[in-house]
């Protein structure tokens, strides 16, 4: 199971317990032993950043969340996940309604998905023309990006730094998609 922090797991009485019964409990800033866990990984109160730690675990089949809320929307928009219990969560039409900027994106994920290091060059080229994009009008908001680069299969980790940059850097990244 993977938690946010360990301040959770401390917190939280049923999870102490599971832990006691043989559990493995890490959280996003220490997996620990979930590294090699090879099952289903149930990620409890999931967070962007548990999220995105979840995908990085290469030996985990199934990525179950528990806990629905409004930060897995982007998830959800990316991967259209199985419901196994609770209200579904419908995914969004189209992940990111802004032609330009997923003309954009597409056009940086083969450098992204074949070089195991971005050169540093390409990345800031890549957060030129997205800024450049949205301070033209062309507005979109860090979680829809974040959908987008996990649907064209970003690396988990580019992909985080991406949002958190996007999430730093938009000044108003809390309007409204232009219709598309």
């Amino acid at each position: 199971m993977l938690v946010p922090d360990l301040v959770t797991l401390d917190r939280a009485r049923h999870l102490r317990q599971a832990q006691s019964k043989g559990a493995i409990i890490g959280s996003a800033q220490e997996p620990g032993d979930l590294a090699q866990w090879a099952g289903p990984l149930v990620v409890y109160w999931p967070t962007l950043a548990t999220l995105a730690v979840a995908e990085t675990l290469a030996a985990t089949r199934t990525v179950v969340v528990a806990l629905n809320n409004d930060t897995l929307r982007p998830w959800v928009d990316a991967f259209d996940p199985e419901c196994l219990a609770g209200a579904p969560v419908a995914p969004t039409p189209v992940v990111l309604p802004v032609p330009l900027v997923r003309r954009a994106m597409v056009y940086y994920t083969h450098r992204f998905q074949r070089e195991p290091a971005v050169p540093e060059p390409v990345w800031r080229m890549l957060l030129h023309r997205l800024e450049h994009l949205y301070h033209h009008g062309e507005h979109f908001t860090a979680e829809s990006l974040l959908a987008l680069v996990w649907q064209l299969h970003w690396p988990p980790d580019t992909a985080w730094e991406l949002h958190q940059w996007a999430t730093r850097s938009l000044p108003q990244a809390d309007l409204p998609h232009p219709a598309p």
